[in-house]
């Protein structure tokens, strides 16, 4: 027996097919930007848990590239910075990701997204460590 296909059923097919394949092209852009070495994009904020290490971010005006985290206790958290990530002093001490997009100035509140505080102790010895997609502006 052939089963023929009406120009309704073929549009039905069609319509299924183009949501198929953009939810997985929606997908791919989502987990590209998550990765160590893909760009951050708004997917990857969207993960972010509530109680995620956060707080001030500082930067240390001399040059050095020095910059943490100031929790709202006072603490200064230790992060190592993911690959690429940059700090520049002049005008502003700012701190940059890989492509050399703004992350935040010193003194903006800044959030490591899927980093819980419990995943380290925030301290030289013990940094937080998060991934490109993890650091975000909130």
């Amino acid at each position: 027996m052939v089963h023929t296909m009406t120009d309704r059923g073929r549009a039905s097919v069609a319509s299924r097919a183009g949501r198929v394949v953009l939810g997985a092209a929606l997908t791919a852009a989502a987990v590209s930007g998550c990765g160590t070495s893909g760009p951050t994009i708004v997917a990857c904020n969207a993960l972010s848990l509530p109680d995620a290490v956060s707080g001030t971010l500082r930067i240390a005006p001399d040059g050095t590239g020095a910059a943490w985290i100031e929790a709202t206790d006072g603490r200064r958290l230790s992060i190592t910075w993911p690959a690429g990530f940059a700090v520049g002093v002049s005008p502003v001490p700012t701190l940059y990701d890989r492509a050399g997009r703004r992350i935040a100035s010193a003194g903006d509140m800044i959030k490591l997204g899927q980093t819980l505080p419990e995943s380290a102790a925030g301290t030289p010895d013990d940094p937080y460590v998060p991934d490109a997609c993890d650091v975000v502006y909130p």
